[in-house]
């Protein structure tokens, strides 16, 4: 189902958003900073895909658009990062099986999609599969749930990045639809 609603979630209590401008699923969304989140993608009612993306201004209760991905996104993996003080959004993958990488030119006086390096090796139908963009703050990391595979971005420059195989396996047991965090060491230690 696709929805044009929008809410806010804390611990302590729920509030009703800002209504979005047309209806939509299937989309991502990054925190930015204390005031602004950014939607990207989705799956329109009609069932074409979106290259639309969205600022949510918190204090404003507020959408603007942003500038347009180079191509259409759903069920896609989304984050950002931080590179020479910059922070970076990041969208990779879709419901096609597309293994592009894009990311967010914030430094730009007007920001702009810029391609990254595209993802390695993982499932070639990725609808609904495991494939989560997850950060500690500096570092970015991809991983594959359906494949097994866990990468770590490295970038000199933000055109200058590829991704890394770590040697790390996650249980043997392949996931769709995964839902992955990082935790602290100290958090994984259940003896």
């Amino acid at each position: 189902d696709s929805f044009d609603t929008s809410e806010f979630i804390s611990l302590e209590k729920r509030r009703s958003g800002p209504n979005f401008p047309y209806k939509v699923a299937d989309h991502c969304m990054i925190h930015l900073d204390d005031d602004t989140v950014l939607l990207t993608g989705g799956t329109f009612t009609n069932y074409t895909w979106s290259r639309s993306t969205w600022y949510l201004s918190i204090n404003n209760n507020s959408w603007t658009p942003g500038p347009s991905m180079i191509e259409p996104r759903n069920f896609h993996a989304c984050s950002s990062f931080v590179l020479n003080n910059t922070v970076y959004p990041i969208v990779a993958g879709s419901n096609n099986g597309s293994k592009t990488v894009e990311f967010l030119d914030l430094s730009l006086e007007s920001p702009e999609w810029i391609p990254g390096p595209e993802l390695h090796s993982f499932h070639t139908n990725i609808f609904h599969v495991g494939h989560k963009l997850v950060t500690n703050g500096e570092t970015l990391f991809y991983i594959s749930t359906t494949d097994n595979l866990f990468f770590q971005l490295e970038c000199e420059t933000i055109e200058e990045c590829q991704w890394i195989q770590l040697n790390r396996q996650l249980q043997n047991v392949l996931r769709g639809a995964a839902i992955v965090a990082l935790v602290p060491d100290t958090l994984t230690d259940c003896s």
